[in-house]
């Protein structure tokens, strides 16, 4: 054998002769490091299954919110429906006014025109009115001097009448 398989873990000191407690000890050493690497994987399989056990949470959260965002979009798109909907209602309604308003437009026009003409009408009939009252006032007069006269006739029937019987 050769010396340096005997020394595996002291290759330096090639002049010491490696005894059995050293390599107990050095097997104990390789023992103990062995099972702090063993419990170091241990500890590390602990924390990815604690992250994995996070990851299926966050990853059931998402799934969750997933299908509530996927309502909401489903809403939303129905409102935008109702939206669009409304807003060719809108349209329709807004031209509908609009042609309505130049109708209006239209019927003031002419509601103008025709308060002009009863206007001048207006002042026709009052001029009518006025010279009615002037020929009603002069009717009066005539038919004041018509009974007037009516009072002479019979005086002057009464005298012709008298005067005939006296002849």
């Amino acid at each position: 054998m050769n010396r340096a398989s005997t020394q595996p873990f002291a290759p330096s000191l090639a002049g010491v002769r490696a005894g059995v407690p050293v390599r107990t000890a050095a097997l104990t050493v390789a023992f103990l490091m062995a099972l702090v690497a063993f419990a170091a994987l241990i500890d590390m399989a602990v924390a990815v299954n604690k992250m994995s056990a996070s990851l299926v949470t966050v990853n059931d959260g998402l799934r969750t919110l997933h299908v509530k965002l996927s309502h909401t979009n489903s809403t939303l798109r129905q409102v935008s429906l109702k939206l669009t909907h409304t807003n060719e209602l809108l349209d329709a309604t807004n031209l509908k006014v609009l042609t309505t308003n130049t109708k209006l437009d239209l019927t003031n026009a002419r509601a103008i025109a025709s308060i002009g003409l009863l206007r001048g009408m207006s002042a026709s009939v009052r001029k009518t009115n006025a010279s009615l009252h002037a020929t009603n006032v002069n009717l009066e007069r005539m038919e004041t001097s018509l009974g007037g006269m009516e009072g002479n006739l019979q005086a002057m029937t009464r005298k012709i009448t008298h005067a005939k019987l006296l002849f």
